[in-house]
């Protein structure tokens, strides 16, 4: 298990650099409206200028991508921690020792 869990903030890292790197370039993106200019800064801007639509966008998918691996993960190791702890190699020997 403390491969796996190595391996997941390996990945966990990977992801976060790959966040940065990302975000990091859209801050030299200036445009109207970010006070800079004078311009109108309100909440209204981050609704109606598209880029901030479509890093939200990805933002938002990432973010559903991620949870849904995150939970398929999870629930793979519970069932595999389950299948070791009743000494069962697998879902069918398994319910063969519940039926005994």
């Amino acid at each position: 298990m403390k491969h796996e869990d190595s391996m997941m903030r390996n990945v966990a890292k990977q992801a976060g650099s790959l966040v940065v790197g990302v975000l990091i370039p859209g801050i030299c993106w200036a445009h109207p409206g970010h006070g800079a200019d004078g311009g109108n800064w309100s909440g209204r801007h981050y609704f109606t200028e598209p880029v901030h639509l479509v890093g939200g966008a990805l933002g938002l998918a990432v973010l559903l991508i991620g949870a849904s691996l995150w939970r398929v993960i999870r629930a793979h190791r519970t069932r595999y921690r389950l299948l070791d702890a009743i000494g069962a190699s697998d879902c069918q020997s398994a319910r063969a020792k519940q039926l005994q």
